[in-house]
């Protein structure tokens, strides 16, 4: 098995190279071992105090609106470790704007009502097929002709005349059009914004119809 390590001057202490593997158990030789292997050995070599400590990961955290830098190292002493340290860095200012105005778009899917009543205690899906389906009956009748059934995709069966499609319709678009218009005053407050920071900061939480 082996771990990740750092060759250390040990005389400093310092880094002495780069991150190596070597195996779990390996331990460096201390100063009075390398005296005595200099005295003992012919032509009297001369060694290096040195020690392997264990590399310790310790990043920040980091949200959407950040990756993680460059890594830094520093020497724990009383531990004997190196800390390889990444800070957090925002992304830049464009990638963030997108990525906040991803999030008004989720939060209109997640928060917009999925039906309205359009009268007489009716609550009518505001999905957008059955929004399709309720204009094209709305323009049908308005044209002419007696009353019509229809099927929406949430499994409702409604009959409407032509004034109450027509009615049923503002309705229907009267909300989605709270909710466009909302979620375009965010977008704009947001795509004015000048910092990652303050984009990150931004709350798309207030703001929208009741």
């Amino acid at each position: 098995m082996t771990n990740q390590y750092y060759k250390i001057d040990l005389s400093g202490p310092v880094i002495e190279s780069e991150r190596i593997s070597l195996p779990s158990n390996i331990v460096g030789l201390n100063a009075e071992t390398l005296a005595n292997m200099e005295e003992g050995l012919p032509g009297r070599p001369e060694f290096v105090d040195v020690g392997y400590w264990p590399a310790k990961r310790e990043n920040a955290t980091i949200d959407e609106f950040s990756v993680l830098g460059d890594v830094t190292t520093s020497l724990d002493t009383e531990a004997k470790e190196v800390i390889e340290s990444c800070a957090a860095v925002d992304i830049p200012l464009a990638n963030a704007i997108n990525v906040k105005i991803d999030s008004v778009d989720g939060y209109v899917k997640q928060n917009k009502p999925t039906h309205v009543d359009i009268g007489d205690g009716v609550l009518f899906s505001t999905s957008y097929e059955d929004q399709s389906r309720l204009y094209m009956l709305a323009g049908q009748l308005e044209i002419g002709g007696p009353p019509l059934k229809f099927s929406t995709h949430a499994g409702q069966v409604l009959t409407m005349d032509a004034t109450e499609a027509a009615a049923a319709r503002d309705v229907v678009s009267a909300l989605e059009m709270s909710w466009m218009t909302a979620a375009a005053d965010h977008v704009e407050a947001i795509q004015a914004l000048l910092t990652t920071a303050a984009v990150r900061d931004y709350s798309i939480n207030a703001g929208w119809p009741a």
